[in-house]
């Protein structure tokens, strides 16, 4: 009496089943600020050189997609980003931006 079981794989973390960037656990568990500073100072300069790819139609239709990705998942997004991935897609980074507001995450 009293001893302890230990069963096998007690106490793991278990790992995404997509080991992608976007989803390590570990690295994306919280949401780097000084990168999401970033991020918004260059949302803010496309926004202003080219406001049509800001339009709320589009934003909108991201954000349905934006809106199935796990916390961990949209800190990916954020953590990791580069410029060019940015300039590429703008709606989608401002709908990243939207739903981590929205998840009262930043």
């Amino acid at each position: 009496m009293g001893e302890l079981i230990k069963f096998p794989g007690a106490g793991t973390k278990s790992v995404e089943k997509d080991n992608s960037p976007k989803n390590k656990e570990g690295e994306n568990s919280y949401l780097n600020t000084k990168k999401l500073v970033e991020v918004l100072n260059i949302l803010t300069a496309l926004k202003k050189a080219d406001i049509r790819s800001f339009g709320q139609h589009t934003v909108n239709r991201k954000r349905d997609l934006v809106g199935s990705y796990s916390d961990i998942e949209l800190f990916g997004w954020i953590n990791n980003y580069t410029e060019d991935e940015i300039k590429k897609r703008p709606s989608f980074y401002g709908a990243i931006f939207d739903e981590l507001k929205y998840r009262n995450l930043c």
